[in-house]
């Protein structure tokens, strides 16, 4: 589905990512123990339609690079580069907008607390994922289909 999206007929590299930020998120949800599954629910839809929509970007730059003729190696490279600051930028914005409602004690942070954690948490990791593991995650598949 989702590697049409993209540009191409390439699924498994989209699901496999998919799965990988689905498992970070839910980790970084049961890692704050404090905040019942309701009450973060929204926040993961949201976070997780965000990063999935981060990663297509950047397997769609990396599908264009190698259409112009770069190996894999080098589309994941200079795509990885070329998409990285936007889309670190973007998870930024979003983890400094939601800062104010995870450090607030007033009456009621007790209901936007867990969606803030769960953005700082998931777009912190997601950072970290989008650097690391789907460039690789990329880079292997393509490898693996040859």
């Amino acid at each position: 589905m989702h590697g049409r999206l993209a540009g191409n007929g390439n699924d498994d590299r989209h699901e496999k990512a998919i799965e990988v930020r689905l498992g970070c998120e839910i980790a970084v949800r049961d890692a704050t123990r404090r905040t019942p599954w309701e009450r973060t629910t929204i926040g993961l839809i949201a976070l997780f339609g965000i990063c999935v929509q981060n990663d297509i970007i950047l397997v769609a730059k990396i599908n264009d690079l190698r259409r112009q003729g770069l190996s894999v190696h080098e589309a994941v490279l200079e795509g990885a580069l070329a998409k990285f600051r936007p889309i670190f930028m973007t998870d930024m914005v979003m983890i400094v907008s939601v800062l104010p409602l995870a450090l607030i004690v007033t009456t009621g942070a007790e209901l936007h607390r867990p969606l803030a954690v769960v953005y700082i948490g998931g777009f912190f990791f997601a950072i970290l994922l989008r650097l690391f593991v789907v460039p690789v995650l990329y880079e292997t598949l393509a490898r693996l289909r040859k």
